[in-house]
């Protein structure tokens, strides 16, 4: 059992919280290959791993729900930063993004500001681990306002 799932279990929690844990690439060819006539995505996904552990792999269906998720953890690979803009779609206005990124220290601000711009508001960053001289692993807890700065 993932430990997300554990951990949704032992606060009882089950059928509250759909966990989906794949990667975005696999989770976007799905996304635009369920795409209506109308260019809608579908909201039903079938056969989609919804948690990958050592040693277990489960699969059922599940739905975007018709605002989007309220929260989404994002433990980005190294130089996977480009799929932010993506999964922020399927969030919620007002809904949360925990992304976690591998970058400079110096970066982040300017990394703030590009969140800032896509609608973004920064609420909480930290580092939680050094990878590399120079390089740490940061968290950025994510709210999604509804509007890009550029639009607004």
């Amino acid at each position: 059992m993932c430990l997300l799932e554990e951990n949704i279990r032992i606060n009882r929690l089950e059928g509250q919280i759909t966990v989906i844990q794949d990667y975005f690439e696999e989770i976007f060819h799905m996304l635009n290959s369920a795409k209506t006539s109308e260019g809608l995505v579908s909201t039903a996904f079938y056969d989609l791993p919804v948690c990958l552990c050592p040693q277990k792999i489960e699969t059922e269906s599940f739905q975007i729900p018709e605002n989007g998720f309220d929260r989404a953890i994002v433990p980005t690979p190294y130089g996977r930063d480009h799929f932010l803009g993506e999964i922020s779609k399927l969030v919620r206005k007002e809904g949360y993004i925990h992304f976690y990124t591998f970058k400079a220290e110096s970066q982040i601000p300017e990394l703030i500001e590009d969140y800032e711009k896509m609608g973004l508001e920064v609420e909480l960053y930290r580092r939680v681990g050094n990878v590399a001289p120079g390089i740490s692993r940061w968290v950025l807890t994510l709210l999604k306002n509804g509007c890009e700065r550029r639009k607004c």
